[in-house]
């Protein structure tokens, strides 16, 4: 449900840093990873074996099939049907690798990648399409120094056989789609919330107007809070998410709810530059079983409590889309809910 919040894959992490960052849809994703991996194959080389083939040939070579050259060659005895090894990239895991190029490369829209296809194409030009890919499958044999085939081929594998990679146990070896949840729920929250707040109330995300210290006439260690609520009447609130469990039971000096050191550290350096040492800040974790309703308290930062920290629980859970998360209460942030 938080997936289909984004709008662009800038959170996506891969093991593919040239994909990180571009705007593409879910299948061109997974095209680029199989296809980044067939590079990296035909740099480090394809492999070539001796495969065996018979011809009727001008001259002796290999070995001379008798009955062959009896039944062929009884008037044209000028030729010669022999059987010999010949050192060729024809091999059951470049046959597979081949196939899943010719694949994708009607599938791909993306200009970039249909330009790896074709040179990735050329390269296996000398390899036939595989024909029977179960049977190419089950002769597949990793030898010595071809570990670099096992992720090409894991890839081939699901392109060829009609699946998609999912998160789950199972045989088929592949780069990972990684999700980073802290910034799908940041993301998230922050969707959600802009489509609630009431004029003349304004709500931004990723602003990064402040930095810490200056030096000279440098900024140094720019702050940038998830989400700034801005108020026509001065009333601004900072807003950040965390992906993190907390415990509202266990309130005690030792465990203190299960919060951190560092994130209270974080808030009041955006308290002090984005308010000025005075107003509302606002710690917005997952809701759980063990953290389903706001602290009680609000953290004060100075006795006079002009710097306050509230810690809200946001609701993922799937009801939210219809309404359910209205009781993240709202209006502890200032914000009017419907």
């Amino acid at each position: 449900m938080m997936l289909k919040s984004l709008r662009q894959f800038r959170h996506i992490e891969t093991e593919v840093a040239s994909i990180k960052k571009q705007k593409m849809p879910l299948m061109e994703i997974f095209i680029a990873q199989f296809l980044n991996a067939v590079n990296v194959l035909v740099k480090k080389g394809v492999r070539s074996d001796y495969v065996r083939k018979q011809s009727n040939s001008a001259y002796l070579k290999g070995k001379l099939l008798h009955s062959q050259q009896l039944k062929h060659n009884f008037i044209n005895r000028h030729k010669f049907y022999v059987e010999y090894d010949v050192y060729l990239m024809d091999r059951a895991e470049n046959r597979l690798i081949h196939s899943a190029l010719k694949s994708i490369a009607s599938y791909t829209n993306v200009n970039k990648s249909k330009k790896l296809t074709q040179e990735l194409l050329f390269a296996f030009d000398e390899v036939p399409f595989s024909t029977n890919y179960k049977n190419d499958f089950s002769s597949v044999k990793l030898q010595r120094g071809m570990q670099h085939y096992e992720v090409p081929l894991s890839w081939a594998r699901l392109i060829l056989e009609g699946y998609s990679p999912q998160s789950m146990l199972g045989d088929n070896r592949a780069y990972s789609l990684l999700f980073p949840m802290e910034a799908v729920f940041e993301n998230f929250v922050a969707k959600y919330l802009k489509q609630r707040v009431i004029s003349p109330q304004k709500l931004s995300s990723q602003v990064q107007s402040k930095s810490l210290v200056t030096y000279g006439d440098k900024n140094y260690f720019r702050l940038k809070p998830d989400l700034y609520l801005k108020d026509l009447i001065g009333m601004d609130t900072v807003l950040d998410t965390k992906w993190k469990l907390i415990n509202q039971n266990k309130k005690s000096g030792k465990d203190k709810f299960g919060l951190s050191q560092n994130d209270f550290y974080q808030m009041l350096g955006y308290g002090y530059k984005y308010l000025n040492g005075e107003g509302d800040l606002v710690l917005i974790y997952p809701k759980t079983d063990s953290f389903n309703e706001p602290l009680e308290h609000s953290f004060n930062y100075d006795n006079e409590n002009r710097l306050k920290l509230r810690v809200v629980p946001f609701d993922v859970s799937p009801y939210q889309e219809s309404g359910g998360n209205e009781r993240i209460e709202l209006s502890l942030l200032g914000i009017s809910s419907k």
